[in-house]
């Protein structure tokens, strides 16, 4: 018997429960009926006796009922609006009785149809999309709150200045790997450079397009100085939202980086440290001149500082 087959089986015998018509037959299904009404049994409970004795009650009133009955000394009979009314609720009972099993049998894990099976992980996948949808929309920018010019800036001034810091620092001090202790020595240092910068950009790009993770790339990779959140200013240096201006910057910065004149002429250390210095400078700087400027609309997010701080350097070197 095929899972409809069965599913369509175990619907008519948990009818004939409901009806106290348990005893009658159903043709071409006899040799699983008992099978069917030991499962529902188990996994359905029901009270069969007293259906039973319902239906004998209701059978035996209407063989016994006569056709008008007297009252106040006239005859009156079942009018035909009273017996639709009665026919119609009859049929919202059932109704209402065939969805809490069906609803029931879902829930104790009973087998579906093919189809029943794809429309219930569409429902389940639309609904998982709707939740996640739901969740990436950020509740606190309703309206913009209200912030000083200092609370606004400060923090993510103070993470630039320190950043800037550090790169300097890390310029002054790195020195390069010797060629035994280098992973990729078939390539140049300046290709392994940039092109761990492209691949940490694609890795955050493909983040953006993970739905659990869009609430979370908002936060943290998206520069909004309506609500700014300091550490958005390294996130949104390695962001971006579209293919377009992911392989914009990408390509200028494979072909910028991979300039000899710049990136072994003042080395990996110094470049990196121009690279984030002035992509966070960058940020910075718009967002202290969006918050003067009150434009909470704006939001800011890519490399393209950071590659006008090498493109700047590159010029520097080529002056002559």
């Amino acid at each position: 018997m095929s899972v409809s087959e069965g599913n369509r089986l175990l619907h008519e015998v948990q009818e004939q429960r409901l009806a106290g018509t348990i005893e009658q037959a159903i043709p071409g299904s006899e040799r699983y009926k008992d099978k069917a009404l030991v499962w529902l049994r188990k996994n359905v409970p029901f009270d069969e006796d007293q259906a039973i004795l319902k239906r004998l009650e209701r059978e035996e009133n209407t063989a016994l009922r006569p056709q008008g009955q007297q009252k106040g000394g006239e005859v009156y009979a079942e009018s035909v609006l009273d017996r639709i009314r009665k026919k119609n609720l009859s049929k919202s009972l059932e109704k209402e009785q065939t969805n809490d099993v069906k609803s029931r049998l879902e829930h104790k894990g009973f087998p579906l149809s093919r189809e029943q099976a794809l429309v219930r992980r569409r429902e389940e996948s639309l609904a998982s999309v709707q939740k996640w949808r739901a969740n990436a929309k950020r509740d606190d920018l309703h309206s913009v709150p209200r912030m000083s010019f200092i609370q606004r800036v400060g923090p993510a001034t103070l993470l630039a200045f320190t950043v800037i810091s550090l790169c300097v620092m890390f310029a002054q001090n790195y020195s390069p790997p010797s060629e035994a202790a280098r992973l990729f020595t078939s390539i140049t240092p300046a290709a392994a450079t940039v092109g761990v910068l492209v691949g940490i950009n694609f890795i955050v790009w493909f983040g953006w397009r993970v739905l659990p993770l869009r609430r979370f790339m908002q936060r943290r990779f998206l520069l909004i100085p309506a609500y700014p959140w300091s550490s958005s200013m390294i996130g949104g240096l390695f962001s971006h939202q579209s293919f377009q201006h992911l392989a914009a910057n990408m390509i200028a910065l494979w072909f910028i980086g991979r300039n000899p004149a710049v990136h072994e002429d003042i080395g990996r250390g110094p470049f990196l440290a121009i690279f984030l210095s002035c992509g966070i400078g960058a940020s910075n700087v718009f967002l202290i001149s969006t918050v003067l400027r009150k434009r909470w609309e704006y939001i800011t997010l890519g490399c393209s500082g950071a590659l006008s701080g090498i493109l700047a350097t590159w010029c520097w070197i080529n002056a002559e």
